[in-house]
């Protein structure tokens, strides 16, 4: 009996871990509206876990750009955002999040689109482009079981 009793803790141990791992969006709208709340609780590191393989490989590259720029230039580039040229020396995609919704520039096509409300959802295949109330609209692809928003860097 006593082993009857361990295995079925040891299976509710198992289920509470599972069940409390948060799961990804399951549809394009779910992540528009997780990127929605995290945009909000400025939390760019939630917003970069929603982010696409594609576009996280896309944020590697432009930091490689940046590493690789002059002193000067990346200085400018930095003042425009008020930000340390160190900070995009050292890019991470939080950081890239933080550039397109957190920093001193005006608002980007990424924010005003997550400032907006569904029109459309059009999908095809593991492919998905929402159309939002003000006119733009934001692209996602579907990796394994969840949505993620695929960004083409501004």
């Amino acid at each position: 009996a006593m082993h009857i009793l361990i295995n079925t803790a040891l299976l509710v141990s198992i289920l509470t871990l599972f069940s409390c791992q948060s799961s990804g969006p399951l549809t394009p709208e779910d992540a528009f509206s997780m990127a929605q709340k995290a945009m909000k609780r400025s939390d760019y590191t939630a917003m970069a876990g929603l982010l696409s393989r594609g576009s996280l490989e896309k944020i590697n590259q432009a930091a490689a750009l940046f590493k690789a720029m002059p002193g000067e230039r990346l200085e400018v580039i930095a003042g425009s955002y008020g930000v340390t040229a160190e900070m995009l020396r050292n890019l991470t995609p939080d950081d890239y999040m933080f550039l397109m919704l957190g920093s001193v520039q005006e608002k980007s096509v990424l924010e005003r689109a997550l400032g907006g409300t569904i029109l459309a959802v059009e999908k095809e295949g593991n492919k998905a482009t929402i159309k939002i109330h003000n006119g733009l609209s934001l692209n996602f692809v579907k990796e394994g079981p969840y949505w993620k928003l695929d960004i083409v860097l501004l």
